[in-house]
C-alpha cells in the first residue's frame, strides 16, 4: 500500500542542505512536507536499526528520517551507535547552515563487537540561519533538536542478488 498523499514513484531523496531546511521550517512551525514523511514520533535510537519502524517504502529506498531530540546515549539492548567520522558542515552557496555527524551501528554479542552496514546521519542547524526573533521565539529546541537519518548500505555482493531479484 502506498501513500496517497505522494504520487505514483515518488522518492524521497533531500540533499543534506534540503534536510536542514526542513528542520529550520519544522522548528519554526511552517513544515510543508506530506504528513509522515519525516515522522517525529519515533526515536530511533531506541530500536535495533532492522526493527526501526521506517514505512512501506524504506525497502526500496534503503533511508528513513526522523525529527527527534538529540541523545547522548546512543546504545540498545544488543548494540550501539559509534561516531564514525567528524561533523562535516553543510553549505548552502558561502554561508554554513549546518552540520552532518555520521554513526554507524554495531552489534555488541557475547562481548563481541560486529559493525553492521546500518549508517545514521545526525543533522543540526547552524543558529546563524535564524534572525533574531526566530531564535527568541524558538528557544533551546533550536541546538537540541536534529534531523535523523538512517541508511543500510549493503555490501556490493547483497546489492547484486537485490537487482536480480527485482529483474526477475
Amino acid at each position: 500500500m502506498s501513500n496517497p498523499n505522494l504520487p505514483s514513484g515518488f522518492r524521497f531523496i533531500p540533499t543534506d542542505s534540503d534536510l536542514i531546511y526542513f528542520l529550520k521550517d519544522k522548528l519554526l512551525d511552517r513544515l510543508q512536507l506530506p504528513a509522515g514523511l519525516i515522522p517525529d514520533n519515533i526515536n530511533p535510537y531506541t530500536y535495533d536499526p532492522v526493527q526501526l519502524p521506517k514505512g512501506e517504502d524504506f525497502k526500496h529506498d534503503n533511508n528513513a528520517f526522523f525529527f527527534i531530540y538529540k541523545q547522548e546515549n546512543r546504545t540498545i539492548k544488543d548494540g550501539f551507535w559509534r561516531a564514525f567520522a567528524l561533523p562535516k558542515k553543510i553549505f548552502n552557496k558561502d554561508q554554513m547552515i549546518g552540520f552532518k555527524e555520521e554513526f554507524v551501528f554495531s552489534w555488541s554479542i557475547q562481548n563481541e563487537i560486529i559493525k553492521t552496514n546500518w549508517i545514521m546521519y545526525e543533522y543540526s542547524i547552524n543558529p546563524a540561519v535564524f534572525s533574531d526573533d526566530q531564535q527568541k521565539a524558538i528557544g533551546n529546541n533550536m541546538e537540541s533538536y536534529i534531523v535523523c537519518g538512517t541508511h543500510y548500505r549493503p555490501s556490493h555482493n547483497l546489492y547484486e542478488e537485490e537487482l536480480e531479484e527485482l529483474i526477475r
